[in-house]
Formats: structure tokens, sequence, C-alpha cells
């Protein structure tokens, strides 16, 4: 039997789950940036330095946002979008790119990629957190 008295066990599973985010990116300095926002900002974070593992990270952790570049070696991260939604429809996936810029590609991305969410880089932080918050609290 646990050693934590029965009271605080209930207080703990009352509290509300962190939501847990997936960021997923080659560039290992972005990896890091991102990491450290999305900690500061309450959040459980997983890293992926590409799209097969990501696959397989989200197929054992079960994040509730993946937020990932869209060129990336071995699998992009348009690709990853696909299979993500073919795979796990539930799970957010916003989509960081600095090729697609217009609204017309924007568009494009939700259409065909499947994204939630679309993020040109360079990032603005305030942005990014902004666009992760709004999808994370409309599922809660």
């Amino acid at each position: 039997m646990s050693a934590v008295p029965t009271q605080l066990r209930a207080q703990a599973d009352t509290r509300p789950r962190r939501a847990r985010i997936l960021v997923v990116d080659d560039d290992y300095d972005m990896l890091d940036i991102l990491s450290h926002a999305l900690l500061h900002e309450g959040y459980d974070v997983l890293t992926a330095g590409n799209g097969r593992l990501a696959l397989e990270m989200i197929r054992q952790h079960r994040p509730d946002l993946v937020l990932t570049d869209a060129l990336m070696p071995w699998m992009d991260g348009r690709e990853l979008c696909r299979r993500i939604k073919d795979e796990s429809p539930a799970t957010q996936v916003v989509l960081m790119t600095s090729l697609y810029k217009s609204a017309r590609h924007k568009s494009e991305a939700f259409r065909n990629f499947g994204v939630d969410g679309f993020l040109p880089k360079p990032l603005d932080l305030e942005v990014l957190l902004n666009t992760i918050g709004g999808l994370v609290e409309d599922r809660r």
C-alpha cells in the first residue's frame, strides 16, 4: 500500500492534467528553444528530431498536440501530419514552416496536410503560445 494518505491521493487525482506536446524539428537549437518555452508555460514536452521518431513517440506517449517543422530528413512534417491524422485523428497538429507564407499556402496546408494550426517561420513566440494555447484549451 502507498505511504501517501488517501486524502492527498484524492487531491492529486483532481488536478487537471497538463497538456502533452511533442515538438518535432531536425534543428536541435529550435527543439531546445521551443521545449523551454513550452515547459515554462506549464506543458509536458517531448521532442523528436525527425518524423519517423515522432510517429513512434506518438504511438507510445499519445501527445495532445504535435508541433512540427515542415522540412526534415527521412520524413518531412507534411507527410508526418498526414500520417498522424490517419492514425490518430484526435491529435492536434501545428505545422511550422518558412516555405509557405501566403494565405493561399496556409489554406493548402490545412486542407492537404490536415493541420489544425499553421505557423510561419521565423516564429513569433507570442503567436506560437497563443496558437497552441487555443488548440489545447478547445479540447478541455
